[in-house]
């Protein structure tokens, strides 16, 4: 059975190597948005010296501070901070896969790690799984990206509409797992009226060609109902 993980990080920089400041993971059915477990983890940024810190991301924190008042993960003293390879170990077992190599390939293949944009959340964490010669708990062709499936709702007509972002870690992981499952609820009912059409299409077709005229106005009658349905889907997504 395949499991499916959000996960989403907080950095100091938009580099691969970025400083990390906290990893935020749940585990999450996306047939339904029911959110099964959840991880988060803060790191010592004194134990990440050789990491890249960009001096525009420092101020943009501050900036989220002062103006939205924003939890501060940089000074917080009540936080409990790991160092990073005990971070990211523990976001592994949180997968149930094991950092050093021992993970079969069955247990890859019923993992899919979504985030939000994947060539920034997932990759700056392989880059950091990688920098602590650890293996990376996930296989590239397992991983999705949010941003895909809001552009997939769009090309369909589909409005949807994106909660704000909290720039807490598992918050945005939460959010985001619930609105991806609300958007793929959407798509698969598109895709099921489509089918309904087809077959619809098929059944007036058949009529046409057997000549059998008493099948033939019901037959028009479903198709004018399943296009109704196919396109007169609900345009936003319900809020979770």
């Amino acid at each position: 059975m395949t499991k499916h993980f959000m996960v989403d990080i907080e950095t100091l920089s938009t580099a691969v190597n970025a400083v990390v400041l906290s990893i935020g993971a749940v585990e999450f059915d996306p047939s339904t948005g029911n959110i099964e477990r959840e991880f988060y983890r803060e790191l010592r940024l004194d134990m990440q010296r050789d990491r890249h810190i960009s001096g525009d991301t420092v101020q943009w924190w501050a900036k989220q501070l002062t103006e939205n008042n924003a939890d501060n993960i940089l000074t917080n003293p009540n936080s409990k901070k790991l160092d990073p390879h005990n971070a990211v170990f523990s976001l592994a077992e949180f997968f149930k896969c094991s950092t050093y190599g021992v993970t079969t390939p069955e247990e890859y293949e019923n993992i899919e790690v979504w985030a939000c944009d994947p060539d920034f959340d997932l990759a700056i964490l392989s880059n950091l799984y990688e920098s602590l010669y650890l293996v990376v708990p996930w296989k590239f062709w397992n991983t999705r990206s949010v941003r895909t499936v809001r552009m997939l709702n769009k090309i369909a007509g589909i409005e949807v509409p994106v909660q704000p972002v909290t720039h807490n870690a598992l918050e945005d992981c939460i959010r985001q797992a619930k609105e991806v499952s609300a958007m793929l609820s959407m798509l698969h009912r598109l895709g099921q009226n489509k089918q309904n059409l087809i077959n619809a299409y098929d059944g007036l077709a058949a009529c046409r060609k057997l000549k059998n005229e008493n099948h033939l106005l019901p037959n028009v009658d479903n198709v004018l109902y399943q296009i109704g349905k196919t396109f007169s889907l609900p345009v936003e997504v319900e809020q979770q």
